[in-house]
């Protein structure tokens, strides 16, 4: 039967309403029989490779983003599709050198210039992008789509002011373009204006109240603005609207539902596309080739409702790591009730990850192993005289000590008090900050060498040990950032260093230890999780960090260092195995 073009035009519709409603199988019906009648809608296309690419179906999307992108020719959002399925499905490199060599052929094809920007863009390399970029604002000087990404590059290398001129320039001419409004609310973060921002937001969602990201961007703009209560309101209506997101496997051999909270019960940073519902930790990077993965967050005002639409399942992820948070807002009692409402195997029981405090893994973890977990106190800044806590933290710890906030997990700004002065200086800026519960933390490490230091990470995937990375940096608070990635490269020893941890860790930290972090899984009843460490010159182990949602795989680093490929192909498969273990031990 042939359709009419208004009746195909009620199936992009509805494909689309569906999409933004997070109902991605039936977005993928409608789309796909709107295509059978009229293949040739670029939109059609388009759409329909963002739903297989969110639900990690990345063989299936890039066939359909690039017929969009020849349908369209030079328009911006579908050269951006194709560009992020390129990367999600490991075939940004080989892109990457077509572009090339096709930019270098014809040096002043709109097309190729903005379709290799957007490449750019989506690998994480913003400067480059920017040069393809004003090269085709040569060519199209009135282009918004280029104007618009050249903004995305400023925001993405932290020129908000810059940002903010662009986007404010395209406002006048579009007034109504919710992207924009987005974009000028993020500038608008992060030049620490988060009243402004919370305008920015509710005029994106003006325009469009069903892209998920504005809402989280609400959030965000709200708690950073000191409204908090009004951020949580926000989340939870969101959530209402969206309760869940999957990631669906065409031939599943099992159904896992990944359980996750927002720290501070709303987003307090703006996300977007799939990043909304999937934290960037190893559930996450686990492809949805063998395992359908169903996302949710706890915070929802009926979470065991929305756990039951999504059943049944064969498992369940406990993805909260962080137990002060877990203790504050009752998660730990609500991912209890949601596992013996479903009946599933629970990964991670909610009751072992509410043993594993700072606190509690400073004490536990040294009375029964032979491992050092360096000395944890807390306190609270707002229960008495800072200067009588200072006296107390002096009469405990030997200097130097680190101060973070009891409901952190990743940190980078984790102050480290050398003696008295500093730390009464820390303690100072918390409390006017607003912080009033922090961690004091013994300082127990060593330089790996003068001015470098190292953390190793490994997994601990049903109880057996897997080496992550050993990084080095000039900076005593080690992370994998882009400021150690190039410390790492410009002195190849080092990298020889972290080869040898990968391939040979029993060679390089001992048997011994191995068997010490493996009982350390055991000792805190958790199928997986992932350890910083490090192994000083006397032989002492010492852990800097043990939480069951740590990143383990470095995927993202392959293209700059390519030898974590086997670690993470052993790693991705052992815990694939571990989600698909029929009992329920």
């Amino acid at each position: 039967m042939t359709l009419t073009k208004d009746q195909i035009r009620v199936l992009l519709d509805g494909g689309l309403a569906a999409f933004r409603g997070g109902k991605l199988d039936k977005a993928e019906e409608l789309l796909r029989q709107a295509l059978l009648h009229e293949p040739r809608i670029a939109r059609a296309q388009d759409m329909l490779a963002r739903v297989y690419f969110l639900q990690g179906r990345y063989a299936e999307a890039g066939p359909h983003a690039r017929h969009a992108v020849a349908l369209a020719g030079g328009a911006a959002p579908y050269h951006e599709t194709l560009a992020q399925i390129l990367v999600a499905g490991g075939e940004a490199a080989a892109a990457l050198t077509a572009f090339r060599e096709a930019a270098a052929a014809s040096p002043d094809d709109f097309k190729t210039l903005f379709g290799l920007a957007c490449l750019l863009m989506a690998m994480g390399r913003q400067d480059e992008a920017l040069e393809f970029l004003e090269r085709a604002r040569r060519i199209q000087p009135e282009s918004v789509a280029v104007r618009q990404r050249i903004a995305g590059c400023y925001m993405a290398t932290s020129r908000y002011k810059e940002a903010l001129a662009l986007v404010n320039e395209l406002l006048t001419g579009d007034g109504r373009n919710a992207k924009l409004h987005d974009m000028a609310g993020r500038a608008l973060l992060g030049l620490k204006d988060p009243a402004s921002a919370v305008d920015a937001y509710r005029n994106a969602l003006q325009s469009d109240d069903g892209a998920m990201g504005y809402h989280t961007g609400l959030s965000a703009a709200l708690f950073r603005a000191g409204r908090a209560s009004d951020a949580q309101r926000a989340t939870a209506q969101f959530l209402t609207r969206f309760p869940s997101h999957s990631r669906k496997a065409v031939n599943p051999e099992a159904q896992v539902l990944v359980l996750s909270a927002q720290s501070q019960a709303c987003f307090t940073k703006p996300r977007t596309g799939s990043n909304i519902f999937a934290n960037s930790n190893t559930i996450a990077q686990i492809p949805a080739d063998r395992i359908t993965f169903h996302y949710m967050y706890i915070n929802h005002p009926d979470p065991v409702a929305v756990a039951r639409s999504l059943a049944p399942v064969d498992a369940i992820f406990n993805n909260i790591a962080n137990a002060e948070v877990a203790q504050q807002y009752g998660y730990t009692e609500i991912v209890r009730e949601i596992v013996d409402a479903l009946g599933a195997r629970v990964i991670n029981s909610p009751e072992a990850i509410a043993r594993t405090t700072r606190r509690g893994n400073a004490k536990t973890i040294p009375e029964n192993l032979d491992i050092v977990f360096p000395q944890t106190v807390d306190f609270n800044l707002a229960a008495g005289n800072l200067e009588e806590i200072a006296d107390e933290i002096d009469g405990k710890f030997r200097f130097p000590v680190l101060l973070r906030r009891l409901y952190s997990h990743f940190d980078q700004t984790v102050p480290l008090a050398a003696d008295r002065a500093a730390l009464d200086l820390s303690l100072r800026k918390f409390h006017e900050n607003g912080v009033q519960e922090i961690y004091v933390i013994e300082y127990r490490t060593e330089p790996f060498r003068p001015g470098v230091f190292r953390k190793m990470r490994c997994a601990l995937i049903d109880g057996i040990f897997y080496p992550s990375f050993a990084d080095f940096s000039e900076h005593w608070n080690v992370h994998r950032l882009d400021a150690e990635t190039a410390f790492m490269k410009a002195n190849s020893e080092l990298m020889d260093e972290e080869k040898a941890f990968l391939e040979k860790p029993a060679d390089y930290i001992g048997e011994e230890n191995i068997g010490k972090l493996e009982a350390l899984a055991r000792l805190l009843d958790l199928e997986f999780l992932g350890v910083d460490f490090n192994v000083l010159r006397d032989g002492e182990l010492v852990i800097f960090e043990a939480n069951s949602s740590m990143r383990v795989l470095q995927s993202r680093l392959l293209d700059v260092f390519p030898y974590f490929a086997g670690p993470c192909e052993t790693m991705q498969d052992a815990f694939e195995r571990m989600l698909l273990r029929k009992d329920r031990s």
